[in-house]
């Protein structure tokens, strides 16, 4: 997104009667429409999708302009006030892509079988083989000057070494969350909610406060050999137990606002400072879980009877926007590395990268999405 994160639906659906698909190959409940089978949408989660979908082409906005572009922004008063937007407005998108994932694939009363698994993960591994392989050879041809038989093995070498372009992570992430669904299924079905909600609290001291804390303060307390790699399976215990059983409440709004808040302080201190706070800020962040189940319980009070069907935008941003996660860093690479950041005032420059990343991203996956076999992964 993350990331976010993000994997993105492939139904379309047709004036509200016909359910989209999720960007987990699943459906959810609602009032406003059905899908196949009888099941229902949940349409707060198009809803998240499809701004966190947009929140994630900010935020890369945003940063490719304060750490790529040229001439370099070195007003450091500018760049903690990028921070201060960005991450109040865009750290929560990908924790919530992994909590989705959770509340549609872990419902015990879905059939989320091993021969959908292996679907969700081949998907997966197409668009790294396609997209993060083109990724990595047009680097290496455009800044190392490789040759295009030299780019190909050593772009695969790096794939399968876990490397492409930074926003691929996710894509990554999500083979290991879906190869972990039918575990995390069985723990669902068995677990009483006592036991869910100490599993919860392990995972998050674990893979979230300790590293947290390591990293921001010079510690190095013990993980008990839990790694810290781990927390996406957190998001996405977290997002089916918040799904069917947590409500936005005083207590978890004022968590998340105070949360959201401090690693806002955090980002903007670590500029002015010219430090680095990343884990303030990113998604295996102790500040950033409470402040993203904040938000996916914000939309879920607000809009989860705010029917999609209504809303041809959200509708096709929710549809696109897994592509989107894919494509658009590349217009955002573009505009950093051709338009230098003297042509306007930098929340001007910040806004155009934006808008014309996100255009024509979303105008990118829609081609692509009509390309015959390549199309359908997206």
């Amino acid at each position: 997104m993350g990331e976010d994160a993000v994997q993105a639906g492939r139904a379309k659906r047709s004036g509200g009667s016909r359910g989209a698909r999720s960007r987990d190959g699943s459906r959810g409940r609602t009032s406003a429409a059905s899908g196949r089978g009888g099941r229902p949408w949940v349409d707060y989660f198009a809803w998240l999708r499809a701004v966190a979908a947009v929140a994630i082409v900010f935020m890369h906005a945003v940063v490719s302009t304060l750490k790529d572009a040229a001439p370099a922004v070195d007003d450091l008063v500018a760049r903690a006030v990028g921070q201060a937007f960005m991450i109040p407005l865009t750290r929560w998108a990908v924790p919530v892509f992994f909590m989705i994932t959770g509340a549609l694939l872990l419902d015990p009363e879905k059939d989320v079988g091993l021969d959908r698994i292996r679907r969700y993960v081949w998907r997966m591994v197409v668009v790294l083989l396609t997209f993060g392989l083109a990724f990595n050879v047009s680097g290496l041809m455009l800044q190392d000057g490789a040759g295009l038989p030299e780019a190909l093995g050593e772009g695969l070498r790096s794939l399968l070494f876990g490397s492409s372009w930074d926003h691929m992570w996710y894509v990554y992430a999500l083979i290991g969350v879906y190869l972990f669904v039918p575990a995390l299924r069985a723990f669902v079905r068995a677990a009483s909610r006592e036991t869910y909600l100490l599993t919860l609290g392990a995972i998050y001291v674990l893979c979230f406060v300790v590293p947290t804390l390591n990293a921001l303060l010079g510690l190095d307390l013990a993980t008990l050999h839990v790694p810290e790699g781990a927390y996406p399976v957190g998001y996405v215990l977290l997002g089916y137990f918040a799904h069917r059983h947590l409500r936005l409440d005083w207590r978890i709004g004022l968590s998340g606002t105070a949360c959201c808040a401090a690693a806002t302080a955090i980002g903007a201190w670590a500029e002015l400072a010219e430090t680095s706070a990343d884990y303030a800020f990113f998604p295996q962040g102790a500040l950033v879980a409470p402040f993203a189940l904040a938000v996916f319980l914000a939309f879920k009070r607000l809009l989860g009877d705010a029917p999609v069907s209504e809303h041809p935008v959200v509708r096709g941003l929710d549809h696109l926007g897994f592509g989107l996660y894919v494509i658009h860093p590349v217009f955002v690479h573009a505009f950093v590395a051709l338009v230098p950041t003297t042509f306007a005032p930098l929340w001007l420059y910040v806004l155009g990268c934006f808008l014309s990343s996100l255009a024509l991203g979303l105008a990118a996956t829609w081609l692509v999405e009509r390309v015959p076999w390549l199309g359908r992964f997206l």
